[in-house]
């Protein structure tokens, strides 16, 4: 654009302006942004934590503030309208208060006793064996890389960086993760002084089950399916080879099914087959730990596929949690439960 030309715009803008001042528009009032209320636990998209909480790593000892002050920051940064001072703080302290002893009763009454050293959690070594042990694919890997990437560029990422270049996960196939639950995402802060790689691990593992379950059930994945059971078989297995028993549990049962609003018989479905795939018949699954996952899936859909192994439940929403609490504790807890044949 040349000086004349510029100059003729900036005359017909004031020109303009002058004309609406004569005129006398009435003016409109700016929006006033209402306060943020900091009595809710907002929910974050999980690539985002990821992110940030790498960004906090790689930047290593150029970052005085504690891990909970940077991550305050940068939410807020990002999410001005939900996120505010304190809110990491609030995540970290509601795990506290729910990290109780795992030796608990977990659906049926039944004793669900392990000790956090069943597992030896893999820690994070770098992003190559990170990718190796994960057994990426070159998709996953990409998506992986371009996570990272963000990550570690000179400048904390935008929250427009994050949404424009979403496109490259939808082109590699790789399932979005929307806004979790409150509660999972004061799991996943509270696991964070672990390593930001726990985000990615129940992440990916989240992003597998689901893509394996619409591949081989279609929309039959929920309301109490056989699809919806097989998803939740697996990402128990995934879970817990990845993260730990004890933190897979926390994920799945004491967050997701405990503060969730399902209905009484997808909630006891989802717990008792849950337990199924993440310990009754996780050894079934995972004979070895060579990393090869699709192999693990694929014995969790043999599994599913025969009827055998099945417990089906005439269950429907309608029905109280009493009579569906007393069916799940009289099921065997080797099979897993299925309640509806719709479409079968």
């Amino acid at each position: 654009m040349n000086f004349k030309f510029s100059t003729a715009v900036l005359g017909l803008a004031v020109m303009l302006a002058s004309c609406a001042v004569r005129k006398q528009t009435p003016t409109v009032a700016p929006q006033v942004q209402p306060p943020v209320d900091t009595t809710v636990l907002p929910a974050f998209p999980p690539e985002v934590l990821y992110v940030v909480a790498r960004e906090y790593e790689l930047r290593g000892d150029s970052v005085a503030e504690p891990l909970a002050d940077y991550m305050d920051s940068r939410l807020t940064q990002l999410y001005p309208q939900t996120a505010y001072r304190g809110v990491s703080a609030k995540l970290f302290g509601l795990l506290e208060a729910q990290n109780q002893p795992f030796n608990r009763q977990i659906s049926l009454n039944r004793e669900y006793a392990f000790t956090p050293e069943t597992d030896t959690v893999r820690p994070f070594m770098s992003e190559a064996d990170e990718a190796a042990f994960m057994s990426l694919s070159p998709d996953e890997k990409a998506y992986f890389d371009f996570l990272n990437a963000l990550a570690r560029g000179t400048a904390p990422v935008t929250l427009e960086r994050l949404v424009t270049d979403s496109t490259l996960r939808d082109s590699l196939g790789v399932l979005p993760c929307e806004s979790w639950l409150d509660s999972e995402n004061a799991l996943l802060a509270g696991l964070l002084p672990q390593g930001a790689y726990l985000f990615y691990r129940v992440m990916q593992s989240k992003s597998r089950a689901e893509l394996w379950a619409q591949r081989h059930y279609g929309e039959n994945t929920k309301d109490g399916h056989r699809g919806d059971a097989f998803k939740h078989l697996l990402v128990n297995v995934l879970l817990r080879h990845y993260v730990g028993e004890a933190a897979a549990t926390l994920i799945m049962d004491v967050y997701w099914e405990g503060r969730g609003s399902n209905a009484p018989c997808d909630k006891y479905m989802d717990l008792h087959n849950n337990y199924v795939g993440r310990h009754a018949h996780y050894r079934t699954f995972v004979t070895d730990d060579n990393g090869d996952w699709e192999g693990w899936a694929r014995r969790v859909l043999i599994f599913v596929e025969d009827e055998g192994n099945a417990t089906f439940e005439p269950w429907d929403k309608s029905m109280p949690t009493m009579l569906i609490r007393e069916s799940e504790q009289a099921a065997d807890p080797a099979k897993y439960i299925y309640w509806n044949r719709d479409a079968e």
